[in-house]
């Protein structure tokens, strides 16, 4: 767990020196993601798929909506998560990385248990309505003492302007 967060933090924090090439980028309104996710959950393998919905209330701040679903390579169990939280995004040109702290509850084919996730992302723009999330690394727990990682990557819709 220690490489997977510290692989985080060098990913994140090498967006850095390209923010600062451009000038303030617009926010959107509303940025819907969808795309590929892995999760590593109680030592088992298991590929899925993310969707999250962000309403951005003003430039740094928005609220996340997200949903995922994911079948184990090994037992075939079904997995997934539906969570809610606060995003923090820096919006300064192409790039824009972000973190968000989400909580809710995680369903499969077990019990459902809370969760949460603590982790972010780093969104590239490729014109002002797609960008192409590059990377989104989770650290995800549930209430069932499991300590998770969840790495996504995929497509953001960008609604609106404000």
């Amino acid at each position: 767990m220690r490489k997977f967060l510290l692989a985080t933090c060098v990913i994140l924090l090498s967006a850095i020196p390209t923010m600062a090439q451009e000038e303030h980028a617009a926010t959107p309104k509303v940025e819907v993601f969808g795309g590929y996710s892995y999760l590593r959950l109680y030592g088992e393998n298991n590929n899925g798929g993310e969707a999250a919905v962000t309403g951005n209330i003003n430039e740094w701040f928005g609220v996340t909506g997200d949903f995922s679903a994911y079948r184990g390579v090994d037992t075939h169990d079904t997995n997934g998560f539906a969570l809610v939280g606060p995003r923090f995004t820096y919006r300064r040109g192409a790039i824009t990385p972000f973190a968000h702290f989400l909580f809710g509850g995680a369903f499969g084919s077990g019990d459902g248990a809370g969760a949460m996730a603590l982790g972010g992302g780093v969104d590239a723009k490729l014109s002002k309505r797609f960008a192409i999330r590059l990377i989104q690394a989770d650290y995800v727990a549930t209430t069932l003492r499991s300590n998770n990682g969840r790495i996504s990557a995929g497509i953001v819709f960008r609604f609106g302007e404000r």
